[in-house]
C-alpha cells in the first residue's frame, strides 16, 4: 500500500489512519465495488490503478493523522482487561514477546491470558505478536536499506531465518522478495471460494447491485418558504460541552459571563450524561448551576439517554423556579430549558411519546433532534423526513 501513497505524494509510514475521519465513505465503498467486479471478470491489473488511486487520495487527505498526535491520543482502555497486556506489547513490539514472560510480568497465568485473547481479539497471542511484528517491520522493509538480519533483530525475532519465516507464513512471500516487488504484485491472497457458501454468480449480482446504488446521483432539494418578510435566522451558534469539569466552570465559577448577549442565539449543549450531573454535582451546586441559567436568561440543551431523569431534571428547574417566586426574584418566567434526542438511544416513536408526556405536565421545555448519523444515510433520512416534520422540533442538532 505504501507504494501507492508514495506515488501520490504521501508519506505513508509518516501517518496513522482512521476511517473516522473520512467524509467521503460512499465515494471508497464504489471504488471498493469496481474493484471487486474487475477482480471477478479476470481484468487486467492496470484498469485497477485509477480506483486505487482515488481510495489513496480520499485516505490520505482525510484519513490522516500524524502518527505522533496518534499514538499519544490512542489508548487501549476499550478491550478491558486485555488494555494493560496490549499496551504493553505495543511498547515492546521491538523485544522478544513470550506468553510465558508477559503473564509473568502482569501477575496473570498463561491459561487466562491466553483465553482472553481468543475471547477479546478472537485470535492467539503468538498471531497477534507476529501479525502486529510482520505489520511494524513493512516500514523498515521499504524505506531502509537495512538487511534482514538487522530488521529481524530490530523487531526482537531470534534470527533472521524465524522473520522470514514468518513473514512468508502471513504474506505469502519472503521479505527480501516482497522488497523487489512492484505495486502491482504486494498483495495478499485469500482463496475466497474455501471461504463463502454462495456461487460466484450470486456474489457477482450483489456486487454490481451495491455498485450501482453508488453509481446513481441522488440529489434532493430543499427549500425553506416562508409568508411572512420576516428574516430567515435558521442556525444556532452552539458551544459544546463534554465534561462535568466544564460545567461547573462555565456555570459555578462564571466563565460564561463573557459570552452572555441580550436576544444571543448561543446554544449551550451539555453533551454529558445527565447520570452524571445527577450523581456527581451536590444539591446546592445543581441549585447554583440552574440559579446561573435561568437568572442569565441561556440557552441550556441536556442531552437525555435515559428517559427516567427526565422528572429529576424538571424537579430540579422548578425548585429553583419556585425559590426565585418566593423571594420575588424577577427572572424571564417563561424560560425554558432543551432536551436533545439523539436516534442512536432513543427511536422516533418513543420520542414523541416522551414529549407528549412531558408537555402534558410542563410548558418548560423545547425539543431538539439529533440528526448526525442520518446525514450519512439519505435513504434512512428520506423515510423519517415526514415523521420528523409532523414532531415538529424546535431544533435539529448536526455535530
Amino acid at each position: 500500500a505504501s507504494d501507492w501513497f508514495r506515488d501520490e505524494g504521501f508519506e505513508f509510514f509518516d501517518y496513522k489512519y482512521s476511517t473516522n475521519l473520512l467524509k467521503s465513505v460512499n465515494a471508497i465503498k464504489k471504488a471498493l465495488l469496481q474493484l471487486a467486479i474487475n477482480h471477478l471478470k479476470d481484468a487486467n491489473v492496470s484498469e485497477d490503478a485509477k480506483h486505487i488511486r482515488d481510495i489513496v487520495n480520499i485516505i490520505g487527505k482525510q484519513g490522516s493523522m500524524e502518527r505522533s498526535i496518534a499514538n499519544n491520543q490512542y489508548h487501549f482502555s476499550y478491550y478491558g482487561e486485555l488494555s494493560d497486556v496490549l499496551e504493553y506489547i505495543n511498547k515492546n513490539i521491538d523485544k522478544r514477546l513470550t506468553l510465558k514472560d508477559i503473564s509473568s510480568y502482569l501477575f496473570t497465568s498463561k491459561s487466562n491470558l491466553s483465553a482472553q485473547f481468543n475471547q477479546v481479539l478472537n485470535m492467539g497471542f503468538k498471531t497477534y505478536v507476529d501479525t502486529l511484528k510482520i505489520a511494524t517491520s513493512f516500514e523498515q522493509l521499504l524505506t531502509t536499506d537495512y538487511t534482514i538480519s538487522l530488521i529481524s533483530e530490530n523487531l526482537g525475532f531470534s534470527n533472521a531465518s524465524s522473520y522470514s519465516k514468518t513473514f512468508k507464513s502471513y504474506v505469502g512471500i519472503t521479505p527480501n522478495d516482497y522488497r523487489s516487488c512492484s505495486k502491482y504484485e504486494k498483495d495478499i491472497d485469500m482463496d475466497y471460494e474455501s471461504h463463502i457458501d454462495d456461487s460466484l454468480e450470486k456474489i457477482n449480482h450483489l456486487i454490481q447491485s451495491k455498485h450501482q446504488y453508488y453509481q446513481e446521483k441522488i440529489e434532493y432539494n430543499i427549500y425553506v418558504d416562508s409568508q411572512t418578510e420576516e428574516v430567515v435566522e435558521p442556525y444556532y451558534l452552539v458551544l459544546q460541552i463534554n465534561t462535568i469539569e466544564e460545567i461547573k466552570l462555565l456555570f459555578l465559577q462564571d466563565f460564561a459571563r463573557p459570552l452572555h448577549r441580550e436576544n444571543s442565539s448561543l446554544m449551550y449543549y451539555l453533551k454529558v450524561d445527565m447520570r452524571d450531573i445527577k450523581d456527581q454535582f451536590t444539591v446546592y451546586e445543581r441549585q447554583l448551576m440552574f440559579e446561573y441559567i435561568i437568572k442569565n436568561n441561556l440557552n441550556v440543551i441536556f442531552r437525555l439517554e435515559d428517559l427516567r431523569l427526565v422528572n429529576f431534571l424538571e424537579s430540579n428547574y422548578e425548585d429553583v423556579m419556585d425559590h426565585f417566586k418566593a423571594n420575588n426574584i424577577t427572572v424571564n418566567e417563561g424560560h425554558e430549558l432543551s432536551l436533545v434526542f439523539d436516534l442512536d438511544e432513543i427511536d422516533l416513536k418513543t420520542i414523541y411519546r416522551v414529549i407528549l408526556k412531558i408537555q402534558h405536565k410542563t410548558s418548560r421545555f423545547s425539543f431538539g433532534l439529533e440528526i448526525s448519523k442520518l446525514l450519512n444515510d439519505p435513504v434512512l433520512f428520506k423515510t423519517l423526513e415526514s415523521q420528523i416534520n409532523r414532531i415538529n422540533f424546535e431544533f435539529l442538532y448536526i455535530d
